[in-house]
């Protein structure tokens, strides 16, 4: 009497435990991908970080050289003056 129903209990018990494995294998799946997605993201932050800190150091570096050659050159175009004030 309570075999038949003690089988059917046990059936869907191993049914409802394949579909949670395959649940957690999916899952297990899923996470790895987006692991893998979110380290491209990272390492693509970490390009795009370095390229500005390049970037930001050629600027320095450029600036500075201007303002070296604007004030050479502008103390090269004075014209000679015998006293400051007539120039």
């Amino acid at each position: 009497m309570y075999g038949g129903a003690t089988q059917t209990t046990l059936q869907q018990r191993a049914l409802e435990g394949e579909y949670l494995a395959q649940q957690a294998r999916d899952l297990s799946e899923r996470l790895t991908e987006h692991d893998g997605f979110r380290r491209s993201l990272e390492e693509k932050l970490q390009q795009a970080r370095d390229a500005l800190e390049h970037y930001r150091a050629v600027s320095k570096k450029q600036r500075g050289q201007d303002a070296v050659g604007t004030s050479s050159r502008s103390s090269s175009f004075r014209p000679n003056c015998a006293k400051p004030t007539s120039c």
